[in-house]
């Protein structure tokens, strides 16, 4: 495992994809963590912040600018008005 994540879990292998509930609450349990206690970052592709956040979870959309336009891969990108960081450093901030 990459030392910097404790668990990862990917679609192919679980055969779920998000937004189901079930790969947040997956992760959660192999990481034996409640979902009100997890930070979900991501790109805000395939509804993912609104599953993170429909389990529990606080979600933050990484929008990186120079990628908005870019990124072809990104699909179903929601509509969200919930925290946007723009860098990664940024998520200091949001943890105690």
């Amino acid at each position: 495992m990459n030392p910097f994540f404790e668990t990862a879990i990917f679609s192919c292998a679980v055969g779920l994809k998000k937004p189901d509930p079930r790969i947040y609450q997956m992760a959660t349990e192999q990481l034996k963590v409640k979902p009100e206690d997890c930070l979900y970052i991501g790109d805000g592709s395939s509804q993912e912040l609104t599953g993170a956040l429909k389990v529990g979870m606080h979600p933050v959309w990484l929008r990186i600018p120079k990628e908005i336009n870019e990124n072809n891969f990104r699909i179903d990108q929601e509509e969200w008005d919930g925290v946007i960081i723009s860098a990664l450093k940024e998520v200091l901030d949001l943890v105690d």
